[in-house]
């Protein structure tokens, strides 16, 4: 006799719990990288704009930073892809969950005071 396969299942309620917390943790992540290219750019920058000035800082090597540029910028559009998927995907997914996405949407820009 051989045991059952097990199985999991998540209901909409758990996806979208799933997908906001991705959602939360894929922003913050996408701050950090954008605060390290920042960094990253701003050592370029600082370089270039001192080999302008003086052939001294021409042969000097550019930062060790520079270097990770491109990959935070491949790094950071990923993220951002990905967020706006996320984003995507949590208003299909609430439309099929009991319970969300019941209430009527405010219009942007206007509160009602008793709300």
């Amino acid at each position: 006799m051989g045991l059952d396969a097990i199985t999991v299942t998540l209901t909409s309620f758990e996806k979208l719990e799933i997908l906001r917390g991705e959602l939360k943790a894929r922003e913050e992540h996408v701050q950090k990288v954008e605060k390290e290219l920042r960094n990253a750019m701003r050592s370029l920058a600082t370089h270039r704009y001192l080999k302008s000035i003086s052939p001294y800082y021409a042969s000097r090597p550019a930062p060790p930073e520079a270097a990770s540029v491109g990959e935070l910028e491949k790094h950071r559009q990923a993220l951002y892809q990905v967020i706006q998927e996320i984003r995507g995907a949590i208003p299909r997914l609430e439309v099929s969950a009991p319970g969300q996405g019941q209430s009527a949407p405010r219009q942007a820009g206007r509160r009602s005071r008793f709300a």
